[in-house]
């Protein structure tokens, strides 16, 4: 039982530093550029453990974003508890800085979301889970607004987010 464990611990750990150099890879070289070569390589594994796990290069993109989503889906939880408690000034300058710092730790993450914005497991695509998140924290925030004036304001709340994001490293603090 304890082997089986130990087992089970290792492919654990082998998966996580299989999609970390993948992440790295997918963020310098971007989707089409990487390999799962590289990605092997990189976490210092053979390739046939990479195809274990991951038979193609979509397999391992859409796990990232997977992750990726339901970090941020959680997140968006979190404050859209909060936001009763807030200010509207507080609410944007906390998803702003969510943003900025979610990008940071996930260079990845934008690459892979322009890249793979294809309909993802359970028929939602990557841009519709983000709205859906935003729209939780604006309904939160307006609880008289419609689901569908709630959705259009998280539309222009994701823009805004992706142009700061975009534009973050560029700005420089004086």
């Amino acid at each position: 039982m304890r082997a089986k464990r130990r087992r089970h611990a290792r492919g654990h750990a082998r998966v996580a530093s299989l999609l970390e150099a993948a992440s790295a890879e997918f963020a310098e070289k971007g989707y089409k550029a990487t390999t799962m070569t590289a990605i092997a390589a990189r976490a210092e594994s053979s390739i046939g453990s990479l195809y274990q796990f991951f038979p193609t290069n979509e397999q391992v993109a859409g796990t990232l974003i997977e992750q990726y989503l339901t970090e941020l889906e959680a997140a968006f939880g979190r404050l859209s508890e909060e936001v009763p408690l807030l200010e509207v000034s507080v609410v944007a300058g906390r998803l702003t800085t969510f943003f900025v710092a979610f990008r940071t730790t996930h260079p990845a993450f934008v690459v892979l979301a322009d890249a793979h914005d294809v309909v993802l497991p359970g028929a939602t695509s990557v841009r519709e889970r983000l709205c859906k998140g935003i729209a939780s924290v604006v309904a939160a925030l307006a609880p008289r607004l419609s689901v569908k004036e709630a959705l259009f304001r998280a539309v222009v709340v994701q823009h805004l987010m992706k142009a700061a994001v975009t534009a973050e490293p560029r700005y420089e603090r004086r």
